[in-house]
């Protein structure tokens, strides 16, 4: 769990910094100068989900069903 809270705070972090130089490079733009508080939120509702999702897929448990452990090694 603490994993997954760090990886979305660092998501919204990056979307933090990332804000300033979208606006201002023209890819978006918000209704007031700063974006809202929804935007922090969903974006760390994603990163904690997408996470999760990620983690149980690279679980051992799933590994072996899904993907053969052979499929995980890089071949040279």
């Amino acid at each position: 769990v603490l994993i997954g809270i760090g990886t979305a705070a660092l998501m919204v972090l990056f979307d933090l910094l990332m804000e300033p130089s979208a606006v201002y490079l023209g890819y978006w733009t918000w209704e007031n100068i700063h974006p809202p508080l929804q935007n922090y939120a969903g974006w760390f509702g994603i990163a904690l989900i997408f996470e999760k999702i990620v983690s149980v897929i690279h679980s051992n448990h799933f590994v072996g069903e899904f993907l053969p452990a052979s499929a995980l090694i890089k071949k040279q």
